[in-house]
Parts: structure tokens; sequence; C-alpha cells
């Protein structure tokens, strides 16, 4: 029998990734049952490029839908939306019919004159899950700056409902069960909403074996490879099936460690994080050194802060 370093892990790890296999086969079969009614469900696929712009670039909308007919096409563009009385100016979309002849596609462009806050906001009238779209987008100059808010609460009442009130952009922890199949194409569709429908930014969380094996404590950084190669291969093919647009990238556990950040490069994840630096094996049966530093900082490019910078050693 092979042994992990947490006293949770008892299966040998051969038994532990065909589980993980066959739990995820149980989603796939779900989904393979409600997959026409989660076509009707997710219509629309709207995409906004960059959302953080320097002031004189471009920022381009996406909008692919499913329909038989030709959707809604004004846009609102509300500029200084933070402001008592943001300015609301209608802009026009042009529909054309896409390559399969499936439904519509519309591209728009549009270049913002000042700095500042901007909200985009597009009504959906052809039905799905989501009558109303929105984005925010900001444009920097020098002298600006800029927040980025993430949300980690796990508590009720969920935050969430809070930022999108207020159109806060943020990103969140996004953890959802590998295991079990799902009753219908609501439960597949609902977990997605807030990043279709408003822009929130998730990265898969991954705590313990309890996201992936029922009741299991394991921690992810102790499993053996071919555990955590199930567990990244699988929760990259879940993504699509919850209705996120983009392909998951993005991946953040506690002590992430050399071994599973190349298995995660490898299996398409370019964006990895952890709440702490470095395990202390004593804080509670996550292992979790809360009382540490922060995680690594992000090295800034000198022409564009945007960007990656080298980072050293």
């Amino acid at each position: 029998m092979e042994q992990g370093s947490d006293a949770g892990q008892t299966q040998p790890s051969s038994a532990r990734a065909r589980q993980i296999s066959e739990g995820f086969r149980e989603v796939q079969a779900s989904y393979d049952r409600v997959k026409d009614h989660w076509n009707d469900l997710i219509r629309v696929t709207l995409t906004l490029n960059p959302e953080l712009l320097l002031k004189g670039e471009e920022v381009k909308l996406q909008i692919a839908c499913r329909s038989t007919r030709m959707p809604n096409p004004e846009l609102e563009i509300w500029e200084d939306c933070y402001s008592q009385t943001p300015a609301r100016r209608l802009h026009r979309l042009r529909w054309d019919k896409d390559a399969a002849d499936t439904g519509y596609r519309a591209e728009w462009k549009w270049r913002p004159r000042r700095s500042g806050n901007y909200l985009l906001r597009w009504r959906c009238d052809i039905g799905g899950d989501i009558e109303e779209f929105w984005r925010h987008f900001a444009v920097v100059a020098p002298g600006d700056a800029v927040i980025i808010l993430n949300s980690t609460s796990h508590r009720e009442p969920r935050p969430e409902p809070d930022f999108h009130a207020l159109h806060l952009p943020f990103s969140y922890w996004a953890e959802s069960l590998l295991f079990g199949p799902r009753g219908s194409a609501k439960e597949f569709a609902a977990f997605s909403r807030g990043a279709r429908q408003y822009g929130d930014d998730p990265g898969l969380m991954i705590f313990h074996g309890g996201a992936y094996l029922p009741g299991d404590q394991t921690v992810f950084v102790d499993e053996p490879v071919e555990v955590q190669r199930a567990v990244l291969e699988s929760y990259r093919k879940l993504w699509p099936m919850l209705g996120f647009a983009a392909p998951l990238r993005s991946l953040y556990t506690y002590g992430l460690g050399n071994r599973p950040a190349r298995m995660a490069r490898n299996a398409g994840y370019n964006l990895l994080g952890a709440l702490c630096a470095d395990q202390n094996w004593g804080d509670g049966p996550f292992k979790i050194n809360h009382w540490g530093m922060p995680a690594r900082p992000y090295p800034v490019g000198a022409e564009d802060f945007r960007k990656p910078g080298d980072g050293g050693p």
C-alpha cells in the first residue's frame, strides 16, 4: 500500500487516480444527457479585450450568439461610471451570420478619449439564462492608480451580489467539485453565470482531496504524480462544461511545489499562484502557513506595467 504524508490518504495512487477518472466520467455522462438544454441556456459568448487600457489604446468587443434571428443592435456605454451622473451613450452593433449558419456574430471597436472607468451594457433579446450583460473596463494615464479586487470568501452570505450591484470587477476562487453527477443543465450553467454576465475572473482553487475524492483530506501537494495529473486534466475538461468561455488557465493552491507546477504547465495552465509562500506543516488539516508572507511578488515589465518583467532568481 502506497501511503501519502497525510493520514487521510490510504489508497494506492493508481486506485485514487482511477476513482478520480471514474468520478469525472459521471460528470461527463451528466453533461451529455443535458447538453441540448445547456445550449439553450448558454446562447451568448461575450468577450471584451483588453479590460485595462493605456490612454490612446482601443478596446474590442466580440459577441457570438446562437440564434435564428438577429439580436439587439444597441450597445450602451457608461462613461465615468462610478460618478453620480455617468454619461450614457448608445452605440450600434453590426450583426453578421456566422460561418456555420448557427447564429450571429458582432465585433465592435472603440478608442476612449479620456482615462477613467467605463461600463458596457448589452441587453440580450434572444433567450438563454442571461437577459443583460455587463463589462467593466478602465483607461489609465500617467499618475493613475490601478486596484485589483480579489474575493476569497467562502462564507454566507456570499459577497458576489454586492460586487455585481456595484459593478466592481473582481477575481475569485472557483471551487467546483470534480466528483458526482449533475442533475440538470442549470447546475452546470449556474457555476459560470457571474463570469458570463459580469466578467468575473475565476481561478481554480484546489485545497485538498475533498474537492475531487469525497471526504478525503489529503493536501494536493502531497498527492502522487498520477493523482495530480488526473485532477489537473479532469478540471481542464470540466471547465467548458460549466460554461466558461475561455480555457481553464489559472490554478491556485497552498504551497504548489515544483512537481505539480511543472505538470500544470504541461497541462495548459499558465497562471499559477499560492496564497501562502510555503507550508509550515502545522496549521490544521490543510497544513497552511496563514502567518507567512503572501505569494511571490509579481515582477513588472519596464515598458508596460501590465506585462510581466524579468523575475530573476
